[in-house]
C-alpha cells in the first residue's frame, strides 16, 4: 500500500509488474514489456 492524497492506494511495483508480465506470455503483455523497456533481449 501507498500513501496519495490521505488514501491508501494498492499496487505492483515496477519489478512485481514486470515479472506479472513475462508469467503471463499474453501478447498484449508482451507489447507492453516492450514499451516498458523490458523485453526480453
Amino acid at each position: 500500500m501507498h500513501r496519495v492524497s490521505n488514501r491508501d492506494v494498492p499496487f505492483l511495483d515496477r519489478a512485481t509488474l514486470v515479472a506479472n508480465k513475462r508469467a503471463s506470455g499474453r501478447l498484449k503483455d508482451r507489447a507492453d514489456l516492450e514499451a516498458l523497456g523490458e523485453d526480453e533481449r
